[in-house]
């Protein structure tokens, strides 16, 4: 008399276990399939992250970071460096100049006012105390003279100073004139000389063979000594390939963009906010609004905040104050403003 339930027991469980198969395909498919958030959300989101940034902007037309014992950005200092206005006037110069003009002349003339010497960087502004930390380097040289460039600012002879830092083989050292031996070839560095280098119209050949090669033998992890992942490089890279108009980069930016794809989450994101936007907009500057690109934009747009700002770990490090005495940067400004540029470019390329 028990068989025939016995069978009940069995097909019901047959039966429910094919529904429970057809719902995790169902969600794994939904969860796949995440389009790139509605025109309205983007606009949305662009017109917060800009409030974001007027709110932040200091006095002095900065934009406020800070400098922390971990890369969760705890035990901080509150930090001041044209390095992080460099990012905000990059993703300014792609928006109208009357919609940003308010952020844009104060962040200029702070950049300006914050020179090491005419032409030439620091990490720190001559007005800060921890400017004697730091002489002149070719990563801030290289972005503010970039951003400068892009809104219509070019130095005079500031594609002079950069070439001061290139090595005997045509690569870049990170710090401008310093000795060889007291100084290093830094990929995520020499990828952003050879954007400005670019803008001025100055071609690196033997530079874009080298980011190449970094590329096609997957060198990228660890060859910068201050960006702790390696998506920060890709985005580099294709800034200069699409912003600075060096398509010999594709082969290098192709490569980027497949290694992305095995390294992001099922979310969409890849871990955390600069890490997502740099990843996002390195498909992005190739190119690319494939699905993966539209579930890292998703990812983005669902984690900006109500104030229209995003959380953010350090994207940097580097010693301070002494050997061996490692510190971790982070701005949310900047993270913003790479958050913003993804959006603007992922909008632009959606109505094309």
């Amino acid at each position: 008399m028990s068989k025939p339930h016995r069978r009940r027991g069995v097909r019901h469980a047959v039966w429910f276990g094919c529904i429970g198969l057809f719902a995790m395909l169902l969600w794994s498919s939904w969860s796949r399939s995440v389009h790139l958030p509605r025109p309205h959300r983007i606009e949305r989101a662009i017109a917060r992250a800009v409030r974001f940034l007027e709110r932040s902007q200091l006095p002095s037309g900065a934009f406020p970071g800070r400098y922390c014992q971990t890369r969760e950005l705890t035990n901080c200092v509150e930090d001041v460096t044209p390095f992080v206005s460099t990012f905000v006037l990059h993703t300014l110069s792609f928006l109208p100049p009357e919609r940003t003009q308010r952020l844009r002349g104060p962040a200029i003339t702070f950049l300006m006012t914050s020179q090491h010497s005419p032409g030439l960087w620091s990490y720190w502004p001559k007005q800060s105390p921890r400017h004697i930390w730091t002489p002149p380097d070719l990563d801030d040289t290289a972005c503010a003279q970039a951003a400068l460039h892009r809104l219509g600012q070019p130095l005079r002879d500031g594609t002079e100073l950069i070439l001061r830092a290139q090595t005997p083989d045509g690569l870049f050292w990170t710090w401008i004139d310093l000795a060889p031996e007291a100084n290093e070839v830094d990929c995520a560095v020499t990828a952003n000389a050879l954007y400005a280098l670019a803008l001025a119209g100055r071609p690196q050949p033997r530079v874009v063979n080298y980011l190449n090669e970094v590329m096609a033998t997957r060198q990228f992890d660890g060859c910068s000594h201050y960006y702790l992942k390696p998506e920060a490089l890709f985005y580099f890279i294709s800034r200069a390939y699409r912003d600075g108009s060096v398509e010999a980069l594709k082969p290098a930016v192709t490569q980027a963009s497949e290694v992305l794809r095995s390294r992001q989450q099922p979310d969409g994101g890849f871990g955390d906010t600069p890490t997502t936007a740099f990843a996002a907009l390195t498909w992005l500057n190739a190119g690319n609004l494939d699905e993966d690109v539209q579930r890292a934009m998703s990812w983005l747009v669902a984690r900006q905040r109500r104030d229209g700002g995003w959380e953010t770990p350090a994207v940097y490090a580097r010693v301070v104050g002494g050997p061996l005495t490692w510190s971790f940067f982070g701005s949310e400004a900047m993270v913003s403003a790479l958050g913003l540029e993804a959006l603007i470019k992922a909008r632009d390329q959606s109505i094309q």
